[in-house]
């Protein structure tokens, strides 16, 4: 049985992103921004990412011994690879959120 990856999610998930952004913006301003998007962890979002959404629009992802995983032979595996590849991002970008807001909430 062919795994069904949910539509909405990933569009609620943005949405919530965003609004952490938006709503840390609005307490501290543009230093928010500058400490959020300089942060050496943006590699550590945008790559696995950019890797994910890559896989997603060839339809396969190509393995560590000369291999691929395609989506059409090998559904499961190959969407639990994208949502390892999302879910990583996605840790990292809440740790940037955190530690943007620990480095601009404390004392000076």
């Amino acid at each position: 049985m062919p795994v069904r990856f949910p539509r909405r999610a990933p569009a609620w998930i943005a949405i919530v992103l965003a609004a952490a952004v938006a709503i840390s913006t609005a307490k501290f301003g543009r230093a928010f921004l500058g400490q959020f998007f300089v942060n050496p962890f943006q590699m550590f979002i945008v790559i696995p990412w950019a890797l994910a959404y890559s896989y997603v629009r060839r339809g396969f992802m190509p393995t560590r011994s000369g291999g691929r995983i395609e989506r059409a032979v090998d559904p499961t595996n190959f969407w639990i690879g994208v949502v390892f590849l999302a879910s990583v991002g996605t840790v990292f970008f809440v740790l940037n959120l955190v530690l943007s807001w620990l480095v601009l909430s404390r004392p000076r």
